[in-house]
């Protein structure tokens, strides 16, 4: 079935400021979980080192160990006392002695799973939620709840009433048959001994996981067909596949058909690293040392199966401690990008409140070359101002040269001998003086000023550019002469300040 919620507004606006605060929340817990780990991660090399310092070897066929709270560590030692597990209806074959023993049990069931879509209403800011379900069929190691919903894989396609659960019609899952029971047992702390005097406890016995898997024996398989609902699971109903022992048909199964398969531990041999309590069962070693952070504990029970030299177990604790610390780091970052998203959450639904905004569709593919041009936009507008303001900067030099050096911004003229043509190198020769010279302010070039030359005997009149010191500060000024009417000059020469 298909339904249809909607959201104003107001409503997505008031969400949102809740997960703003909740975001807020968030990332200042963060920082706690990130110190928190730091300060886990450095208290535990502490104890990891002290350990090492202070660890005593004894081997595995000592007649006893020392009860006074040290930390004792055994390499390799045999697992004693392992309990044999009964076969069951099943019998089963191969040996079924270990620490733990396992049964699973699975039931191909039905599962409803929800599907939703939100849109964005064109007019408002509100937003509409259409939900709607669809079925599948799984293997299950737990009982799952009878789909309530018609089965639809969109939300455009027509309910069947017929496909929801109801009154046992439909897709309806039935109960877990009675037997088999899934579970895992485990022996009793103290029941197993490593060794000659230490006996392992509950939290050892957790450490143990390498399996075998058992099967039955094929002769007990009848492979019958199943009635379902199956009350109990037998070895007359139920057939051998694969890794199985399951009531379904060789076409494939059916609602309501189990499987089930059984493992034991495989553990023969373990190192560990412990203290030894009252009657040889080991305990927590405490190191004494003080943890830098709060709820940190500071003590030492390891297992790990099979002969584990001593240096090579505290390598595997550091990487274990390393890979603790990493996996919180990963997680605070996570946080701290969620705290982020959700605090800026109204920031996103703002734009909704203003229709025209609100329709726009924020796309990769047009806000970056929007974001480019504007970039490119701002970078021209502010090379022009800088090209104003240095022309500006440059009009005023210009004037105070022209003043400090005896020049008017007015036409004047200055008459001084004239040496006989190419006498002093014009146009070629260099070193002429300034003859009849009006200065005139190029506006073009404002901060240069220009010099109109008379022409010597048979000579032709030049035109001499100056350029203030101010501007060429390697040298005093450049002067740029060529012929009167060419607009370009043809030659740069250096000059001295004029006088």
């Amino acid at each position: 079935m298909t339904y249809v919620t909607h959201q104003s507004i107001a409503s997505r606006m008031c969400g949102g400021l809740c997960g703003s605060l909740f975001g807020v929340a968030i990332y200042l817990l963060t920082f706690l979980l990130a110190g928190w780990n730091e300060g886990a991660y450095i208290s535990g090399l502490e104890v990891l080192e002290h350990a090492y310092e202070v660890v005593d070897e004894h081997p595995c066929n000592a007649a006893s160990l020392p009860q006074d709270g040290s930390l004792v560590f055994l390499e390799g030692c045999q697992l004693a006392g392992l309990p044999e597990w009964p076969a069951g209806e099943f019998q089963l074959s191969g040996p079924r002695t270990g620490a733990w023993f396992e049964t699973a049990v699975e039931m191909y069931q039905w599962r409803e799973v929800q599907h939703s879509e939100t849109r964005k209403d064109a007019v408002g800011g509100g937003s509409t939620t259409v939900y709607w379900y669809s079925h599948e069929r799984r293997w299950f190691s737990t009982a799952q709840p009878s789909p309530q919903n018609c089965d639809q894989s969109r939300p455009t396609d027509p309910c069947m009433p017929s496909t929801a659960c109801h009154a046992g019609q439909g897709h309806c899952n039935p109960p877990l048959p009675a037997s088999p029971l899934s579970g895992k047992q485990t022996a009793q702390t103290g029941a197993i001994r490593v060794g000659e005097a230490a006996r392992l406890n509950s939290a050892q016995l957790g450490q143990l996981k390498s399996r075998r898997p058992l099967t039955p024996a094929s002769e007990v398989l009848r492979g019958e067909p199943a009635t379902l609902p199956l009350a109990s699971l037998l070895p007359r109903n139920c057939r051998w596949d694969g890794a199985w022992a399951t009531s379904a048909p060789p076409g494939g199964p059916r609602v309501g058909d189990t499987r089930v398969r059984w493992a034991v531990s495989a553990a023969s041999e373990a190192s560990v690293l412990a203290a030894v309590g009252a009657g040889g069962v080991m305990v927590p070693w405490r190191s004494g040392v003080r943890a830098k952070v709060a709820g940190l504990k500071q003590t030492l029970n390891e297992l790990r199966e099979g002969a584990v030299p001593l240096d090579e177990f505290f390598d595997a604790l550091h990487a274990e401690a390393a890979g603790q610390v990493w996996a919180l780091r990963f997680l605070s970052l996570f946080l701290f990008w969620l705290g982020l998203v959700l605090f800026t959450r109204p920031i996103a639904i703002a734009p909704d409140f203003v229709s025209c905004i609100g329709r726009l569709w924020f796309r990769p593919a047009v806000g970056v070359p929007l974001l480019l041009l504007a970039l490119a936009a701002g970078c021209l507008v502010l090379r022009l101002r800088r090209r104003a303001s240095r022309g500006k900067r440059a009009r005023v030099q210009s004037s105070q040269y022209l003043q400090s050096s005896g020049a008017s911004l007015a036409s004047q003229d200055v008459t001084t001998p004239m040496p006989p043509a190419g006498g002093c190198g014009c146009v070629g020769g260099g070193g002429c003086p300034v003859v009849g010279a009006v200065a005139v302010p190029m506006a073009t070039e404002p901060s240069r000023a220009m010099f109109h030359t008379a022409a010597p005997a048979g000579g032709v009149p030049t035109v001499t550019t100056v350029t203030p010191a101010s501007i060429y500060p390697q040298i005093d000024a450049v002067a740029r002469v060529a012929p009167v009417g060419v607009a370009e000059p043809v030659e740069a020469v250096p000059i001295g300040r004029p006088v």
